[in-house]
């Protein structure tokens, strides 16, 4: 919740590589409607953890936590060792019998991005 609350208070802002662009700084949107704190304004989710299990019945095997921290790096929890693992070691869990079987897949809302109003007014001044 104060993750939450730390990102939707927080602005943005993308980075400019070429000289004649300017920078445009956004805020994020809450991710709920006041009224429905529960809702999701936006519709939109992205994935944030994925949980597996290894083995060939529901009463034996393993499990382990993938959990995303930015857009190309996960964290795999497999007890009590932690290893960083690329987008695309998660986009392979797609086994069976022997191997991870994604099992529980964890979203959450998507972060939507609305530009300034003073940003919006100093590009319209540009033009």
């Amino acid at each position: 919740l104060k993750l939450a609350a730390q990102m939707k208070d927080s602005v943005l802002t993308s980075h400019s590589h070429a000289p004649n662009e300017t920078k445009t700084s956004f805020t994020s949107e809450p991710f709920s409607f006041n009224a429905d704190l529960g809702s999701n304004n936006s519709g939109y989710y992205r994935l944030q953890a994925v949980l597996t299990h290894r083995g060939r019945s529901s009463s034996s095997g393993h499990y382990v936590a993938w959990i995303k921290q930015n857009e190309n790096c996960w964290i795999k929890c497999d007890d009590d060792v932690v290893t960083p693992v690329s987008s695309e070691d998660v986009l392979k869990l797609c086994g069976g019998g022997d191997w991870h079987c994604a099992y529980v897949l964890l979203y959450g809302p998507k972060v939507l991005e609305v530009p300034d109003a003073s940003s919006q007014q100093s590009e319209s001044n540009h033009t």
